[in-house]
This record gives structure tokens, sequence and C-alpha cells, in this order.
């Protein structure tokens, strides 16, 4: 079963069902996973950036 999880799965899904659905569906995921990535740095950025106030005029 490992084996056939490994090697075959992805075929049979994309040769049983709708092709362009799981392509979309894949899309999804790839962006999702793309957007938390992003998130991930800017919440880095903004926690390690130190900001001072402007000295008066």
């Amino acid at each position: 079963v490992e084996e056939f999880i490994h090697s075959e799965l992805l075929a049979q899904l994309y040769s049983s069902g709708d092709q362009y659905s799981l392509m979309d569906e894949e899309e999804v995921l790839r962006t999702h996973a793309a957007l938390k990535e992003a998130l991930n740095i800017i919440t880095d950025i903004s926690t390690s950036t130190i900001s001072t106030p402007l000295p008066p005029p």
C-alpha cells in the first residue's frame, strides 16, 4: 500500500477524476502555502524591526 501511495496514487487520481478540478485544487494549495510563508516572513521582519521616534524639528 505504501509503495502504491508513493508511486501510483497521483496518477490514479488524475486518470480517474476531473483533471482540471484536481489541478485547480493543487494550485490553491500551493498559493496557500506561499501566502503562509510570506506572512511568516513579514511577521519575522516586523518583530525584529526597531523603530525610534524622530527627533523634534
